[in-house]
């Protein structure tokens, strides 16, 4: 918790919403100035990577530092948003203090993680072939692991700071209910993704949306993004590094991929999606109660 110039407490960093200068035109440049560079010049900027490297990107490294490419510019430009146009710290668009939130972060990468290797455990048993091995090298994965790890860090933080980061706060300034201030970053996240994978109409974008209130979920109980971008980023690792998709457009060094029509049924999508974002929220759940829970023991000992 901190105290702001107004002398009120932040406790969340939602509450950074309504500090600085926060506006509904300003909030609405900074959103106009973040999507420009986010949807179109950071794409730019990734797509020169692919056009100047076409040889490295056959690499596997090579074809994994298209993502940070693709995502920096618009890592940088959302704090500086904040910072410049809304008059309030650059970190204030992620956490209520300048601090690093290990528990929050750790917490939701592993949960994450588990729940997905369950998951895919479960496939295997229930529908044997779905899951096809894909060779292994160690010195390959193990150089693509580091480059693959920090670079989704970067995609995943970016896009976090942007959905329920910013776009959150501008929601939450001019609305109390969760409903709205989660709900519309949500879906407004889940649209840009409808080219991942083959999309089949709405119900395509149905998982990311589901992922979207997950992540604002995440957010809004923490307090801060750490959580949400520890899930996005295991989420992100686990598909790229461990069991990939070969029809997603991001690029993967799995050991394992599903197979060709496997989970290819949307609506087994959605129920999956729903699955894991339901046993992410009861882990991180007990993780945040059990944490509060030994706080109070500690101050009431102190």
């Amino acid at each position: 918790m901190s105290d702001t110039s107004d002398g009120q407490p932040v406790r969340s960093y939602l509450d950074w919403a309504e500090r600085g200068a926060p506006g509904f035109w300003r909030y609405m440049t900074g959103l106009v100035i973040i999507f420009v560079v986010a949807m179109l010049i950071s794409q730019l900027v990734g797509l020169l990577y692919v056009v100047l490297f076409p040889a490295f990107m056959q690499t596997p490294v090579g074809s994994l530092l298209v993502i940070p490419f693709g995502t920096l510019l618009t890592f940088i430009a959302v704090p500086l948003v904040a910072w410049l146009l809304n008059k309030r710290p650059w970190w204030s668009v992620a956490m209520p203090t300048l601090r690093f939130d290990g528990f929050g972060f750790f917490t939701g990468l592993l949960a994450m993680m588990a729940v997905l290797v369950g998951a895919n455990i479960v496939t295997v048993v229930t529908e044997p072939g779905a899951i096809t091995y894909a060779g292994f090298d160690p010195r390959i994965f193990a150089a693509s692991f580091v480059v693959a790890f920090l670079g989704l860090f970067v995609q995943t933080a970016s896009e976090e700071m942007t959905y329920r980061g910013y776009l959150t706060q501008f929601a939450r300034r001019f609305s109390a209910s969760p409903i709205l201030f989660l709900g519309i970053p949500a879906l407004v996240f889940a649209l840009p993704h409808y080219g991942n994978i083959s999309a089949n109409g709405f119900i395509s974008i149905v998982p990311y949306l589901i992922d979207g209130l997950l992540f604002g979920w995440l957010a809004y109980r923490s307090g801060s993004l750490w959580m949400a971008v520890g899930a996005h980023l295991g989420n992100n690792f686990f598909v790229t590094m461990i069991v990939g998709n070969p029809g997603d457009v991001v690029p993967t060094g799995a050991p394992f991929l599903l197979a060709a029509g496997a989970s290819s049924s949307d609506l087994n999508n959605v129920v999956s999606s729903l699955v894991v974002a339901g046993v992410v929220v009861a882990l991180a759940e007990i993780a945040i109660r059990k944490r509060a829970s030994g706080s109070q023991i500690k101050s009431a000992s102190a």
